[in-house]
C-alpha cells in the first residue's frame, strides 16, 4: 500500500497517521522509542500492513503478472496501482469525500510536521501543492508517481510506463483490489483492538 491507503488505515488517529506514513522513511527501530506512543503505533501498523499485503494471495496474483516486467519492483507497482484503485473506489470504503479526507490529512501532516522524518518533511510541500492524495485518482497522477520512482531507483528496470499495464488490465486489477482491501481493513481493525 502507498500513501493514501496508509493514511486511510490510520482511521482518523492523528499521531497514528504520522507514524503510518513515516514508516517507509525509518530503517529498523532506531529512534522509534523516542517518538510519541501514537506515532510508534502508526509505524507498527504500517509494518503489519506491509507484511499482510506482501503475503496475501490476491496481491501475489497482481505481483506475479507484473514480475516479468518489473522484477522485485512489482511490489511497488502494485502498491501504487492499489492507491489508484482505492481513490477510484473511495465511496465503497468511506463516507467522507476523497477531497475532504485529503484536505484533513494535509492539515494533520502540517500540524505534526516536526514529527515527520526529514525526507518526508521536505516532500510535504510538493505533496500538498500537487494534491497527491486526490491525484492518485487519475492515471496521469500515478504516471507522475511512476516517473518519480523511475528517477529514484538505480536499476535497469524502467517504471516510467508502468501505468500502461494497469490500463491494459484495469478490470482485473480492480477486481483483485476489491477482493483484497476489505480483508486488509478487517486485519488492521483486529490488530488495533
Amino acid at each position: 500500500m502507498n500513501y493514501l491507503a496508509h493514511l486511510y488505515l490510520s482511521f482518523g488517529k492523528e499521531e497514528h497517521s504520522i507514524g503510518n506514513l513515516s514508516a517507509d522513511f525509518i530503517r529498523g527501530n532506531k529512534g522509534i522509542k523516542d517518538m510519541p506512543e501514537g506515532v510508534q503505533a502508526g509505524i507498527r501498523t504500517h509494518r503489519q500492513i506491509d507484511t499482510f499485503t506482501d503475503t496475501h494471495e490476491v496481491v501475489k496474483e497482481s505481483k506475479r503478472r507484473l514480475y516479468p516486467l518489473y522484477s522485485k519492483y512489482s511490489s511497488i507497482v502494485v502498491d501504487i496501482y492499489y492507491d489508484h484503485l482505492l481513490a477510484n473506489n473511495w465511496e465503497k470504503y468511506s463516507n467522507e469525500s476523497l477531497e475532504d479526507f485529503a484536505a484533513r490529512q494535509y492539515k494533520i501532516l502540517q500540524k505534526h510536521k516536526d514529527k515527520l522524518p526529514l525526507q518526508l518533511q521536505k516532500r510535504l510541500p510538493s505533496m500538498m501543492a500537487h494534491n497527491w492524495l486526490v491525484g492518485y485518482r487519475d492515471i496521469s497522477g500515478i504516471a507522475v508517481t511512476f516517473k518519480y520512482f523511475a528517477q529514484r531507483i538505480k536499476s535497469n528496470i524502467d517504471l516510467t510506463y508502468a501505468h500502461q499495464q494497469l490500463e491494459a488490465d484495469y478490470d482485473l486489477y480492480n477486481d483483485e483490489f476489491n477482493r483484497f482491501f476489505p480483508k486488509l481493513i478487517d486485519f488492521v481493525r483486529n490488530e488495533q483492538k
